[in-house]
């Protein structure tokens, strides 16, 4: 490769570094690059130790990129150190919770370190083998990602995200159909319906029809009205009855208390009501005729 082409390479072989620091430094003071919603956001969004870290490599990779030196003796080994370092990072990702704003941050370092391979020239196996183990965990954090942002529970009407209570269904199952009667009224309390023997898919497609026709959810369940259910809400079934299994439980209805701090003052507000109707019953009733605190003079 002649000097004209390293040359017209330079500039482009410098942006990954350029767009990493970039998604660093706003995370280093605070703010987000750009919105992550996914576990490991929430965990590592304000690890400011991280995010230093990052921008150092990629201020560091973008000086050997412009200085001819740096380049020829310093450029390899430091995008290979980062790629690593890197990997590590992604391997606790797959531990803890995914962090799409680390796993972009990873791939402007593998972009990096693939264009200081094509800058050098320097197709060794060793390089290989870097890139293949950073491509591991990379894999598998993104798997990981796509299955919390579009393998999330489905609720049949509500967000199951923001609700307290989180009752899963089958409309076949009668026992479900007493369930939602009793917590179709209570604040917070969202649906999500869950296959549980054949048809009830269609029969779930009717419910939601009913449901956006102003229907309650319980009557809707009783009416045992079927539609077509599209591929789109069989995917979503199968989420959640994925979200069921991982619970632990093999029968419906299954019941998922989000806020419990809430189920718990409820359940104390109840208990110090009936202690309220049990000393109210306990008291002895006056006689008839009988005026309390009085005097016969």
């Amino acid at each position: 490769m002649n000097s004209l082409k390293k040359n017209l390479l330079l500039l482009p072989a410098a942006l990954p570094a350029l767009f990493g620091l970039l998604l660093c430094l706003p995370n280093l003071f605070g703010f987000e690059a750009f919105p992550c919603r996914t576990s490991g956001c929430r965990i590592y969004g304000e690890n400011v130790t991280t995010w230093a870290l990052g921008a150092l490599g990629f201020l560091a990779i973008g000086t050997s990129f412009a200085v001819p030196f740096l380049r020829n003796y310093v450029l390899r080994p430091l995008c290979a150190l980062a790629l690593l370092a890197d990997a590590c990072l992604l391997a606790l990702l797959t531990v803890t919770g995914p962090c799409l704003q680390c796993m972009a941050v990873g791939f402007m370092f593998f972009l990096s370190f693939v264009l200081a391979g094509i800058v050098v020239h320097n197709p060794s196996i060793l390089r290989k083998a870097i890139g293949f183990l950073w491509l591991i965990p990379f894999a598998t954090t993104c798997g990981l990602a796509i299955n919390e942002t579009f393998g999330a529970p489905w609720a049949i009407a509500g967000d199951p995200q923001s609700a307290d209570t989180v009752v899963y269904f089958s409309p076949s199952n009668a026992e479900c159909l007493q369930v939602v009667k009793a917590a179709e009224d209570a604040h917070g309390t969202v649906f999500c319906p869950v296959i549980e023997k054949p048809g009830d898919a269609e029969r779930i497609a009717g419910i939601q029809r009913a449901l956006r026709g102003g229907t309650k959810i319980s009557e809707a369940i009783e009416s045992q009205t079927s539609a077509e259910a599209s591929s789109l809400m069989h995917l979503r079934l199968m989420c959640n009855a994925a979200h069921v299994a991982r619970s632990g439980s093999r029968t419906l209805p299954y019941i998922e208390n989000r806020n419990v701090a809430r189920m718990l003052s409820y359940q104390k507000s109840l208990e110090e009501l009936r202690k309220e109707v049990l000393k109210d019953v306990a008291k002895p009733k006056p006689r008839r005729g009988y005026i309390p605190n009085s005097r016969l003079y």
